[in-house]
């Protein structure tokens, strides 16, 4: 978030675009509205690119670039208020984090500080098992690595273009580079990566682009009427974006281009003119905001987390308009206090004096997040949440040969579970929901005298030809396990069971919606994730027309029936009541697979549908504790090793008349 300075060049309609950049990133991240809220993150991008390479470039070229002052411009702009957050946001999260959320947060401070919190984040962020964003006060700073990456790589980089290369080849250069990061950047988008989101190379596009335009000398501003028309096209193409883009795997690059080419409109348009645009981007509120913007986005993010953490909902409309003022006012705090005193030099005026404060203030903070993280977040705080926070206690048990792989498959080298010295009669196959229920499926079937064999992993269903958009490709495994059926016919039934409400619906309560497609998909987007999900059972079960199949419901999922989200309430909010999903969201989360079940069991004979998780639920709520006080769940939506024990009565029905020989049951 690069600077410009008052006086001579300076051009009040930037800090109104900055304003314009901040101000629906808070309302978004409050949910206020501004449904692509988030795409002012790229504002800022282009409106950083074009500053900063303005102010490099001249100097370079007439040979008077320093970089000691470029960088002390850069400490004075971005430590001060940096640090002062730092230190308010770890206050209260050494206060109010329970241990893995605060030596999480041990872990941003030290990336935050060393500017490569984007490349934590992205690391950290990436996967199924995410823990809530409400659960890390420094999130937002994933923006900041990027642009300090950059504030790092861009002297470099443009020395060498000036150096090397003719005046008249820098801006195609530049174009060059942008156009590459563009490119990546949908390539990326496409894939679903998070790359896409939070890495330089990927982000690079838009600082490229305002370092293009900052170049360029366009003659837009030289024509009244043009500079009127690209500035206004530029400001609808934001609004428009704002208001109609989506977050997530399926969010397309366009909403990115189109807020980022309109804040490059505005820029371009605003350079030598003073349109209407431009004018009312200049009144004296918005400036102000844009002023104060980068300690607002600094801000605003903590206030929101500090006011959500064990929350058991999100904030109310009154409790997000007063987290939006309460980061203005500190935002405004920061800004009079600590930004403009030291960016003016009424404090810490030598250069040596500074660069000595913002070494010992990193050290500090580094050695007081690696503290954090070597103590595992402090959990003697709160030693009445062990039995909560205690994971590994939690987790159901399981050995190497249940975990399911092609190699594993192929050298027949799946372990036998249920009775013992009896000889496998069935599989259970399907994903992580799978391997959470696994524990009672086997417990029941050794009661009854049965063994059979696990095939499941993380993210894998048993459904042929279906295919994700984004993530890895199931094609190996599916082959594996319909491979492993054909060479073991004594596996006469086939239980499944997974994440049905994700398969159904291509979302859960952690991640973003992604899409799924056969070779029937019709391009109808995110409504055909259940057609594809029908599909592929379809096909499995008349792929094997001599098996037995038993489709099993599926456990309610969500952060309420966390036992960390649980621990969050009772240390943050002295919560007691017993806690949980209410029914009426469980019941949701099975009307969007249930009739898929349903339908593909009364329209084969060797199919039989056994709902057997509503032991999970009471009439209102589904608790996350049984009524002896231990987790039901290891997470939002996996059971815990405790879970399958309510479950056990209806577990050992299907075990109850176990069939000798592959059938389709009787109706």
């Amino acid at each position: 978030m690069a600077e410009h300075a008052a006086g001579r060049g300076y051009r009040p309609d930037i800090d109104g675009l900055r304003a314009l950049a901040v101000l629906p990133v808070v309302l978004y991240h409050a949910g206020l509205g501004f449904p692509g809220g988030f795409l002012g993150v790229d504002i800022f991008f282009v409106i950083s690119g074009y500053l900063i390479i303005r102010i490099l470039y001249e100097p370079m070229v007439a040979g008077r670039f320093s970089a000691a002052d470029f960088f002390e411009r850069r400490m004075r702009r971005l430590f001060p208020a940096l640090f002062a957050m730092l230190l308010g946001a770890t206050a209260w999260a050494s206060w109010q984090l329970i241990a893995p959320d605060l030596a999480h947060y041990g872990a941003s401070l030290v990336a935050a500080i060393a500017y490569v919190s984007n490349i934590y984040f992205y690391v950290t962020n990436t996967g199924y098992f995410v823990e809530s964003a409400l659960t890390k006060p420094l999130l937002h700073s994933w923006s900041l690595g990027v642009e300090e990456q950059f504030y790092l790589l861009a002297p470099l980089g443009l020395w060498l273009l000036v150096r090397f290369t003719p005046r008249r080849a820098h801006v195609p250069a530049i174009a060059l580079l942008t156009l590459l990061s563009l490119l990546l950047c949908a390539w990326l988008s496409h894939r679903g990566s998070p790359a896409a989101f939070y890495l330089l190379p990927a982000r690079a596009w838009q600082l490229g682009l305002g370092g293009a335009l900052a170049l360029a000398a366009l003659p837009i501003g030289r024509r009244p009427g043009l500079a009127h028309g690209v500035a206004i096209a530029g400001l609808a193409a934001v609004i428009v974006a704002l208001l109609s883009g989506s977050e997530g795997a399926s969010a397309p690059v366009g909403h990115q281009a189109l807020a980022a080419f309109g804040a490059a409109a505005i820029l371009a348009s605003g350079a030598q003119s003073h349109t209407a645009v431009h004018r009312l981007l200049a009144v004296r509120p918005l400036v102000f905001v844009g002023r104060i913007s980068y300690s607002l986005y600094l801000w605003h993010w903590p206030v929101i987390v500090a006011l959500s953490y064990g929350a058991a909902a999100p904030l109310a409309p009154g409790e997000a308009v007063g987290a939006v003022v309460l980061s203005m006012l500190l935002a405004a705090a920061s800004w009079r206090w600590i930004e403009q005193p030291i960016r003016t030099r009424r404090r810490l005026a030598g250069r040596g004096r500074l660069f000595a404060a913002v070494a010992l203030a990193s050290l500090i903070g580094i050695a007081l997040g690696a503290a954090l993280i070597a103590s595992k977040g402090l959990p003697q705080r709160h030693p009445q949440l062990a039995r909560l926070l205690d994971a590994k206690r939690l987790q159901v048990p399981w050995r190497r040969c249940f975990r399911a792989t092609p190699e594993r498959a192929r050298a027949d080298a799946l372990c036998p579970r249920g009775a013992p010295n009896v000889a496998p009669s069935f599989m259970l196959v399907g994903d992580s929901h799978a391997v959470s229920l696994g524990h009672g499926v086997f417990d029941a079937a050794r009661r009854h005298g049965v063994a059979g064999v696990q095939f499941a992993l993380s993210g894998f269903l048993p459904l042929p030809g279906r295919k994700p958009r984004y993530g890895p490709q199931p094609e190996r495994l599916q082959h594996a396990f319909e491979d492993y059926l054909r060479r073991h016919p004594e596996l006469h039934t086939v239980i499944v069971t997974g994440f049905w409400s994700r398969a159904a619906t291509g979302r859960s309560y952690r991640e973003p919606l992604n899409l799924y497609y056969d070779a029937d998909y019709d391009g109808s987007g995110a409504a055909y994730n259940v057609v594809a999900f029908r599909n592929g059972l379809e096909r499995l079960v008349t792929q094997f027309p001599e098996r037995r199949f038993i489709l099993l419901d599926d456990i309610p999922t969500g952060e309420a029936l966390s036992p960390l989200h649980r621990a969050r309430q009772i240390h943050a909010r002295g919560a007691i009541a017993e806690a949980g999903l209410t029914r009426a969201e469980a019941d949701a989360q099975r009307a969007s697979y249930e009739p898929i079940l349903e339908g593909v069991a009364a329209h084969h004979a060797n199919v039989r549908y056994r709902p057997v998780m509503s032991a999970l639920c009471g009439p209102k709520l589904c608790p996350s504790l049984d009524g002896r006080g231990r987790p039901l769940y290891h997470n939002g939506d996996h059971l815990s090793l405790y879970g399958p024990e309510p479950l056990a009565p209806a577990l050992d029905r299907i075990f109850a008349d176990w069939p000798k020989r592959p059938q389709a049951e009787a109706r």
